[in-house]
């Protein structure tokens, strides 16, 4: 995900258009009928929780002194400036085996984004994951163990998204066919 340009999936997208379609009723309504819609406090609540999906695509944390501090909550994917440091030493043996398809897709995946959001600046990483709940979950959690193993892939242990590590994006590089697979998780 390019950090430069937040964006909002389709559910995120309609939720805020309505909410604040209701906010812009609310205050339709008060002033039409000012005897009979007061602006008291649940009001402006209203108002005030209708601007707030439209903020989180400006900032992600926000703090008011005494009253509250929020922070937005992580998307699915993300992008790390941090790359984890290079795994230890792998088995030899464990590389020399071939790719299983599960593997191939969560690679190729990483590799696809990674491109698509960074070019060839190598010092940021593309990141995701999947859903426990999801479907692909089992098959999603056999190739990153594979990819993991092989010191291609690494998982960061405060988001819990898998990246390309170092080496990773190197034997990418030297692989014409996880460069141009087409089996990949959609975002």
């Amino acid at each position: 995900m390019n950090d430069s340009s937040p964006s909002w999936s389709r559910t995120q997208f309609w939720a805020a258009i309505v909410l604040s379609v209701i906010a812009l009723l609310i205050v339709v309504a008060r002033h039409i009928w000012p005897a009979t819609i007061l602006l008291d406090q649940a009001i402006l609540g209203l108002l005030a929780l209708a601007a707030l999906p439209w903020l989180t695509l400006f900032f992600k944390k926000f703090k008011i002194p005494g009253v509250a501090e929020a922070e937005t909550q992580e998307r699915t994917q993300g992008a790390t400036g941090k790359p984890l440091p290079p795994a230890s030493d792998t088995a030899p043996a464990v590389n020399n085996v071939a790719l299983s398809t599960q593997a191939k897709k969560v690679l190729a995946t990483l590799w696809r984004y990674q491109k698509q959001s960074f070019g060839n600046d190598v010092t940021r990483r593309w990141t995701f994951r999947i859903h426990p709940l999801s479907p692909d979950y089992p098959r999603f959690l056999t190739g990153l163990s594979e990819s993991v193993n092989r010191g291609w892939v690494a998982v960061s242990p405060e988001t819990h998204q898998c990246m390309l590590t170092n080496e990773g994006l190197a034997y990418i590089e030297g692989d014409q066919e996880i460069q141009n697979y087409e089996d990949i998780y959609k975002f």
